[in-house]
């Protein structure tokens, strides 16, 4: 806050700025606009001594203004708090920065405004004693109506430029649920909890990158195959791959076990050697080269496949859906060619009882059905 002291020799109305010697000066002092000031006038007869009698007016009225018209509100205007110690009139400006004052400074460095002091009798309307003199207010640079600066967007950049920004190391932070953001632990390893990440460059260091999603999580149980198993890799929220050559691909998809799993998409899971699961929804795979394939397919034992939802738990077996396709010795069920029209040249029986189907019997066997069907 400003304090500001002036003396005024005030023999008559027009109050003459003079030092505390009563030598008359010729530049006023100055307050800010936005500034709160206590301004401390010391009135000073002719011969400079302490102007007396100030304490037999009851009320003080204090005004600034640049142009002698009443019916315009002044710059600035005390009525309260304006106190009286000897030939000191000491008033508080508290409101330094109103639209008037914005106004008539405009846009200059500063400006002399006349200062009007006036004392007014108990009772009395018209005032009792009146002081006129000057005073400087300098303009503000920047306030907080100001707007905020623009920095300007380099349109490229210089050989040298380009070689600080790929210098620099990127900065790395995590986040749980992309609200609140914490940086990469010291030991490198991201918590299990952390889900998201953005990046920055070290050496612009201003805005952040988009969340991007953090395949697998992070920490010890990380399913990100760069932290848990060599050539593995698992991309999605809870996505899990441990073990070597394992692959997961969606929601919670789990390809966990000794080796070359692969499971994909939502709620999958692979288990054992060679095991393919593909679908969403509980799709298991959980024998050695056994595959399932399709919403609810489930495929236990080693080397079956699954079509379809279901589970198949034959070894080496076929089956869609319900409907097993092919048993353990490769041969078509009975039951799955037996009540249907007799079909020259196809003996289902004798099909089913052979040691050996050849894949030109299996599409005969299945031509011949599709086409007894169409005919029904």
């Amino acid at each position: 806050m400003q304090r500001i002291e002036m003396y005024i020799r005030a023999g008559s109305v027009k109050g003459v700025l003079v030092t505390a010697r009563n030598q008359q000066i010729a530049t006023p002092p100055a307050i800010t606009r936005g500034m709160h000031a206590d301004l401390a006038v010391r009135l000073l007869a002719e011969n400079g001594t302490a102007l007396s009698g100030l304490d037999n007016y009851a009320s003080w009225d204090f005004a600034i203004a640049h142009d002698w018209d009443t019916a315009t509100a002044p710059q600035i205007h005390v009525s309260e708090g304006i106190e009286i110690a000897g030939n000191e009139v000491r008033i508080p400006l508290r409101e330094t920065d109103t639209v008037e004052l914005k106004e008539a400074l405009g846009v200059r460095e500063s400006a002399i405004f006349g200062c009007e002091l006036a004392g007014y009798e108990a009772g009395g309307t018209a005032p009792g004693f009146l002081v006129q003199f000057e005073i400087v207010i300098r303009n503000r640079r920047h306030t907080a109506e100001s707007s905020e600066p623009i920095p300007v967007e380099d349109v490229s950049f210089q050989a040298a430029q380009i070689r600080a920004l790929f210098a620099a190391a990127l900065e790395v932070q995590l986040s749980d649920d992309r609200t609140a953001w914490y940086d990469v632990p010291d030991s490198g390893s991201p918590p299990s909890t952390a889900r998201w990440f953005r990046v920055r460059n070290a050496a612009a260091g201003r805005d952040w990158s988009e969340a991007i999603p953090l395949l697998g999580g992070g920490g010890a149980d990380s399913a990100f195959a760069a932290w848990r198993s060599s050539e593995s890799i698992a991309a999605g929220e809870g996505a899990v791959a441990d073990g070597p050559n394992a692959t997961a691909f969606g929601f919670n998809a789990v390809a966990a076990g000794p080796g070359s799993m692969t499971a994909i998409g939502t709620d999958t899971k692979a288990s054992c050697n060679f095991s393919t699961a593909v679908g969403n929804y509980c799709t298991e795979a959980a024998g050695a080269y056994a595959a399932a394939f399709g919403s609810w397919a489930k495929a236990l034992a080693d080397g079956c496949v699954q079509l379809g939802t279901g589970q198949n738990e034959h070894a080496n077996t076929l089956q869609f859906r319900d409907y097993q396709l092919l048993d353990a010795d490769g041969k078509i069920p009975a039951e799955r060619l037996t009540g249907y029209p007799a079909i020259a040249g196809l003996n289902p029986d004798a099909l089913a009882d052979a040691d050996h189907t050849s894949f030109a019997q299996v599409c005969a066997a299945v031509s011949a059905i599709v086409k007894a069907l169409k005919n029904q």
